[in-house]
């Protein structure tokens, strides 16, 4: 028989002192004495170790960094942090360069530029946004997650309970969309049921509005002008041979098109607010807008905010902190984890196979939207979102017949 050594307890630096100390080897059943010199109890003395596990440790790799052996890979990579500026999952920060990269250029370089770490960003398409980093432990890696506008059905939807990062999450999406493409190659509208956060966007020359869940008018005229261009597109892409907008921007002797993204925050307000003919509205461009460069990314509270016949529409998804834990398994599939902590702001899981965990970037400030917006006009010169305006109520003679004699 013998006593196994105890290593979990707390370290003693006053043991050696206090008692005989000798160290055996032990070969299937001898039992070899091993010498100590009085240099190394000196030393195991001087020692402040608060486990003797630590210090037992510490033997080890001392022991192991004379060998030829290198260290082993580690099994998991450290946390994602819970703060991740935007400009870290970029591909760079320099728009005007990104401006000037056409639809041609982009599908020649194999649709978004590839970095060596990460093979899922070479997956991504050409019209696709880096909007924070996931934690695959599969592949061990830490990759951008883009929202790919051309797979997966073309629109997204991010759920999550108040004050979990769903607003931040449009603004992130916004700043990277801005930074990779040209208001001719992109044009967005804003419809905000959550207060006035995405207000700074207004400036940007890609945003033709942001229209507040009150302003009903504005809202209409966004649908009538999204089902208008439906029709426009469907008779040049009839003309020019082409199925999509992808096509249609590829092909040669055409000046080519903008992709067209409508942001909703808080989709629940839809019901509240009793926009039952805007929803059919928006179903039916879910449905047919997507071949013709129409695309969507909600918002919502909890998975029940979004009826059925939308939500089965959308397949990215992305689903915060949420109070009722069962909703995880409706919005994005089962988990292999589904007790855990409350999580912190802009923490998401991701609906794949199997579902994976995305920390989103930080959105910009207001003041660098406020430096940036004009910059990016002023370069725009001409290209602009069309605005979508109410109607005046006070309006001249003398005007009409200006405006008659300008048409």
């Amino acid at each position: 028989q013998f006593q196994v050594a105890r290593v979990g307890g707390e370290y003693n630096p006053n043991m050696l002192e206090s008692q005989a100390y000798s160290l055996y080897r032990l070969n299937y059943e001898e039992k070899v004495s091993l010498p100590i010199s009085d240099d190394e109890l000196d030393e195991s003395k001087n020692q402040e170790q608060d486990v003797l596990a630590v210090a037992l440790a510490n033997r080890m790799t001392e022991l192991y960094a004379d060998t030829d052996f290198g260290p082993m890979e580690k099994i998991l990579l450290p946390p994602l942090d819970e703060k991740i500026p935007v400009q870290k999952v970029l591909y760079g920060n320099n728009w005007k360069e990104n401006w000037k990269i056409g639809w041609k250029e982009r599908w020649a370089a194999g649709w978004v530029e590839k970095k060596e770490q990460s093979e899922a960003v070479s997956e991504a398409s050409m019209f696709s946004a880096p909007i924070g980093l996931l934690d695959s432990l599969a592949t061990h890696t830490q990759p951008p997650l883009h929202i790919d506008f051309l797979k997966q059905g073309g629109h997204a939807m991010i759920v999550g309970a108040p004050q979990t990062g769903k607003t931040f999450f449009l603004e992130t999406l916004c700043y990277s969309l801005v930074n990779n493409y040209s208001p001719s190659q992109l044009n967005m509208y804003v419809l905000s049921f959550a207060g006035r956060g995405l207000d700074a966007l207004q400036g940007l020359p890609h945003v033709g509005s942001v229209i507040e869940g009150t302003e009903t008018e504005k809202f209409q005229r966004l649908l009538r002008h999204l089902e208008n261009e439906i029709d426009a597109r469907k008779g040049a892409f009839s003309e020019a041979g082409v199925k999509d907008l992808t096509e249609y921007n590829l092909s040669e002797g055409v000046s080519g098109l903008p992709y067209i993204i409508v942001m909703i925050d808080n989709f629940g307000e839809l019901r509240n607010m009793e926009y039952d003919d805007e929803q059919l509205a928006i179903n039916k461009i879910l449905k047919s807008g997507r071949e013709y460069g129409i695309h969507f990314v909600i918002t919502a509270l909890q998975g029940s905010d979004i009826p059925y016949k939308t939500s089965n529409l959308i397949q990215q998804r992305l689903a915060l902190d949420l109070t009722d834990r069962s909703e995880y398994v409706l919005l994005i599939g089962r988990m292999s984890m589904t007790d855990f902590d409350s999580l912190p702001a802009g923490r998401c899981f991701v609906k794949m196979t199997p579902p994976q965990i995305c920390q989103i970037g930080l959105p910009v400030g207001k003041d660098t939207w406020s430096l940036l917006s004009p910059e990016m006009t002023s370069h725009a010169g001409e290209s602009k979102a069309v605005a979508m305006e109410e109607l005046s109520t006070d309006i001249s003679l003398l005007e009409l017949l200006e405006l008659e004699s300008e048409g």
